[in-house]
């Protein structure tokens, strides 16, 4: 890695030792603080009711009227590159006049800008995963890995279906028929 010795630029610039400790801490300072800029991870989880793996029953348009089918006591949990277990949360009502999502989730604060993470869901039984859609085979859950680093709050979207219940609608729609 390059570094660059701004202590002997300084010097040779002709600053006395004082200033030239203040601009020393203080570009130290700001190069510490760009590296370790943090995000808010939000996950929403909804009941994918037509089971097509993306999110069109939760309303998340900003300025629309809130709706749709967020899911509360789901558990997350967030693994770093090594595999290593960062922080685990469960969905629920977080900001009861959210708009767009019911307010309905859970939030990950402090994740380090940069650094890849996996989000696992625990699965629940008579559920079936539709989003992110894949089983991770180190955690033997629904995962997605990402890395965090364009904006303050990132947004991700868990989906699932129950299963007893599809299960249900189909026969009284199609078994049932006087």
């Amino acid at each position: 890695m390059f570094m660059i010795d701004r202590t002997r630029i300084l010097r040779r610039a002709g600053a006395r030792p004082g200033v030239l400790l203040a601009l020393t801490l203080l570009l130290l300072g700001s190069s510490l603080a760009h590296a370790g800029d943090t995000y808010i991870l939000r996950l929403i989880k909804y009941n994918d009711l037509d089971q097509n793996g993306i999110n069109n029953e939760i309303n998340t348009g900003v300025g629309e009227a809130p709706s749709g089918n967020a899911l509360v006591g789901w558990e997350f949990r967030i693994y770093d590159s090594e595999g290593g277990l960062v922080a685990q949360g469960t969905t629920s009502v977080e900001n009861q006049n959210a708009n767009g999502d019911l307010g309905i989730r859970v939030s990950f604060p402090g994740l380090v800008s940069g650094q890849e993470y996996t989000v696992c869901e625990s699965q629940q039984p008579g559920w079936v995963n539709t989003q992110p859609g894949t089983v991770d085979p180190t955690y033997g859950q629904p995962c997605e890995t990402l890395t965090i680093n364009s904006t303050s709050l990132v947004l991700r979207f868990f989906g699932n279906f129950n299963q007893l219940e599809a299960e249900t609608v189909f026969r009284d729609r199609f078994e049932n028929v006087p």
